[in-house]
């Protein structure tokens, strides 16, 4: 599936609810350990094992997280790096999570996915952490409904979301 095509609503958003707990049949452990992963890195090893403690952390804060919203909370990702965001004026700003879009089961399935940065779960206390996670599951309800609405106007043509160039290769 391209991004950019029309689908019937069933079928694009049939993600944003695929990874809930409530209807699967893996146990809730192995549940959060798939829902919540660290991108290959070559950190050193004490920063690494400090990040596998707040990857822990952040199994064990999904299902809490599952239980307030009124829908699952997306796959997350933890970014082993800084991430910028460049203006067109040329001024940056640091990013401290970002949402994306990745093959869900297939080619032609696809979900949001929510990235933190790594050295924002690490200096970040727990509830500045469950700020950065607020604000890009805000971004994802946000995105849902300008597809839903696109599809629902018969708008031709093709329903794009803004992305950095170069977003998808950052990943492994």
């Amino acid at each position: 599936m391209n991004i950019g095509e029309r689908h019937e609503p069933a079928r694009i958003f049939a993600p944003f609810t695929a990874w809930t707990h409530r209807n699967s049949d893996e146990p809730q452990g192995q549940r959060n350990v798939t829902r919540v992963k660290i991108i290959h890195h070559r950190l050193p090893l004490d920063v690494a094992a400090r990040l596998a403690g707040r990857a822990g952390w952040l199994r064990q804060l999904m299902p809490v997280l599952d239980a307030k919203l009124p829908l699952p909370y997306p796959p997350l990702e933890v970014y082993p790096a800084n991430l910028h965001d460049e203006f067109a004026d040329g001024t940056t700003m640091r990013l401290f999570g970002r949402v994306g879009l990745r093959p869900y089961t297939d080619a032609n399935t696809i979900t949001y996915t929510v990235q933190i940065t790594a050295p924002a779960l690490l200096e970040f206390d727990d509830n500045l952490v469950q700020g950065v996670l607020a604000h890009e599951f805000l971004h994802v309800v946000a995105d849902t409904l300008k597809a839903y609405e696109f599809m629902q106007s018969g708008a031709t043509g093709r329903y794009t979301q803004q992305t950095v160039a170069g977003y998808d290769a950052t990943f492994d």
